[in-house]
C-alpha cells in the first residue's frame, strides 16, 4: 500500500523523469530505467515476483459439495505482519520458493537498474575480484569431480586483492535478527524497496492503481464483475500496438520495439484513441444528432483521465427537446 510520501514521490518523478523517459534517482548510483518496448513480455513475465500480494496465500480445501480438492485464497498472517521487503526475502530463501523466485527478482532487477549480477568484493572493491555468475557456472560445468567443482567455486569466490569473501551483487543480508535485501553495497530497508517496486511499476505501467489492499473473498468477487463487465473486451496483443501506433503516427515498427519506452508505447495508444474520440463527438454534436451534457474534452487539454466512458455524457434527443422546451416555456 503507497503511503501519502511515497505518492509525492511518484508524482514528482512521473513530472520529471517519467515524461522524459529519464532514469530515476534511487540511492547511491543505483538508477531506475524504463524497460523498452522489445521488453515488453519479459518484463510482465517477471513483474509477479515483486506484485505478489503477500497479505494472502492459497490453500487446499475439499469441496463440501464434490469432495474434490481445489485451492482457496485466505488471509496470510505472516505477509501481513512485514514489509514487503522482508517477505520477499523469507520466500527467496525458503527451499521451496527460492530457487524459482530468486533468478526472477534477480533478472527484472537487471532490466531496469541496468546493473548486472556477478560477484564482487565489498571490502576492497577491487575490478580483478569481479566475477561474472554466468561465467562462473560456465566454468564449473568442465569439472565432473565435485571435489574440484567445490574447489574451485572456493578459489573464485575469494577476494585475489583482500581475502574477503565475495559477494552477489543482488543479494540478501541476514543479521539473525532482520533480512535485508542488497543491491551491491546498498542495504535497502523496507521503505527504500517500497519506493523501488513503485517507481519500477508506475513507471512502466500506465495507470498503475494495484496498490491497495483488498479482502481476498472481495477482491475475487470485484475479479469475477469486471470480467463480467468487460467480456467483450480483448486486451490487444504487442503486435497489433505497434501497428496501431505505426499506421498513426508514422514510426516503424523496428523503430516502436528498439526505441520506445513501454510507458511511450500506452501512452501514445492512449492519446490515439482519445483524439479520435474527441473528433468523433465533436461531429456528433455538430451535426445535430447528438448532444452532451457538457462539451467533449479537448483530447490534448484534458485531464489524463483515459478510459472514460463517453456514452454517460450523452444526451438523447428525447432529453434534449424536452431541454429545449422547458427553455422555450421558460
Amino acid at each position: 500500500m503507497l503511503t501519502d510520501e511515497l505518492r509525492q514521490k511518484l508524482d514528482f518523478y512521473e513530472k520529471y523523469y517519467f515524461a522524459l523517459d529519464e532514469p530515476v534517482p534511487f540511492r547511491q548510483d543505483i538508477k531506475v530505467y524504463p524497460v523498452l518496448v522489445k521488453d515488453y513480455y519479459k518484463f510482465y513475465s517477471l513483474l509477479p515476483c515483486l506484485t505478489m500480494d503477500k497479505n494472502v496465500k492459497k490453500i487446499k480445501v475439499v469441496d463440501e459439495e464434490t469432495g474434490m480438492e481445489k485451492e482457496q485464497t485466505v488471509s496470510n498472517p505472516l505477509g501481513m505482519s512485514m514489509s514487503y521487503m522482508s517477505y520477499l526475502c523469507e520466500m527467496m530463501m525458503d527451499n521451496e520458493f527460492g530457487p524459482a523466485l530468486t533468478p526472477q527478482v534477480t533478472a527484472l532487477l537487471e532490466m531496469v537498474l541496468h546493473i548486472e549480477n556477478g560477484l564482487f568484493c565489498p571490502n576492497c572493491h577491487s575490478e580483478k575480484s569481479k566475477v561474472s555468475i554466468n561465467e562462473l557456472i560456465e566454468d564449473l560445468r568442465k569439472y565432473d569431480n565435485e571435489i574440484d567443482k567445490i574447489a574451485y567455486y572456493q578459489q573464485k569466490t575469494i577476494c585475489p586483492e583482500c581475502g574477503e569473501r565475495l559477494r552477489e551483487v543482488y543479494s540478501i543480508r541476514d543479521n539473525g535478527k532482520i533480512k535485508k535485501f542488497c543491491i551491491g553495497d546498498y542495504e535497502c530497508n523496507g521503505k527504500d524497496f517500497d519506493e523501488l517496486i513503485g517507481i519500477i511499476t508506475h513507471y512502466n505501467i500506465l495507470g498503475y492503481d494495484d496498490d491497495e489492499y483488498i479482502d481476498p473473498d472481495l477482491k475475487a468477487d470485484l475479479d469475477l464483475k469486471k470480467k463480467l463487465q468487460n467480456q467483450d473486451f480483448v486486451s490487444p496483443t504487442l503486435e497489433k500496438q505497434i501497428v496501431a501506433v505505426s499506421i498513426s503516427t508514422g514510426f516503424l515498427p523496428k523503430t516502436i520495439k528498439n526505441e520506445f519506452t513501454m510507458r511511450k508505447l500506452s501512452f501514445m495508444l492512449k492519446l490515439i484513441d482519445s483524439k479520435q474520440m474527441y473528433y468523433t463527438q465533436m461531429q456528433g454534436a455538430m451535426s445535430g444528432l447528438v448532444s452532451f451534457k457538457k462539451d467533449p474534452e479537448h483530447w490534448i487539454y484534458s485531464a489524463d483521465k483515459f478510459g472514460r466512458d463517453a456514452s454517460k455524457e450523452i444526451m438523447s434527443m428525447d432529453d434534449l427537446r424536452k431541454k429545449l422546451g422547458d427553455a422555450a416555456s421558460g
